[in-house]
């Protein structure tokens, strides 16, 4: 398996629906911290997510929400980086998937990045060995 050269890093629903949103200062620490990579990746269900979230919220999804984001496709089942991760904590299914989706590429870019605003993902992201910039 040949690994990518550029950075790159995983982003998951609670770190790009503040931008959307343009909460800040939460959506310019973000921000800043996403410049800092030549790619931005993440799970398709993070699709799913954001137009869920948008929706309960009465707000329109246009696609330039996700237009930076590169889809990672895993094509297995990622049933040993469920199992890393079960072995750290419990977590609800989307956080599991994200986490497990981040696992699974960061063998293609060892030095992948993890953001995500939500602290237990980001201790759990930590433990497993994902840089959290």
């Amino acid at each position: 398996m040949t690994t990518l050269q550029r950075s790159g890093a995983y982003v998951d629903t609670t770190a790009l629906l503040p931008i959307d949103a343009g909460e800040q200062p939460v959506a310019n620490t973000i921000l800043r911290r996403l410049e800092d990579f030549d790619f931005l990746f993440s799970a398709n269900l993070l699709e799913a997510e954001v137009r869920e979230a948008l929706e309960r919220q009465g707000r329109d999804f246009g696609d330039d929400i996700l237009a930076d984001i590169r889809w990672i496709m895993p094509n297995r089942p990622l049933a040993s980086e469920m199992a890393a991760i079960a072995g750290v904590a419990n977590l609800p299914a989307g956080r599991l998937w994200h986490l497990a989706t981040a696992l699974f590429f960061a063998e293609l870019i060892p030095s992948l990045a993890f953001i995500t605003l939500d602290e237990q993902q980001e201790t759990v992201a930590r433990e497993l060995g994902l840089w959290i910039p």
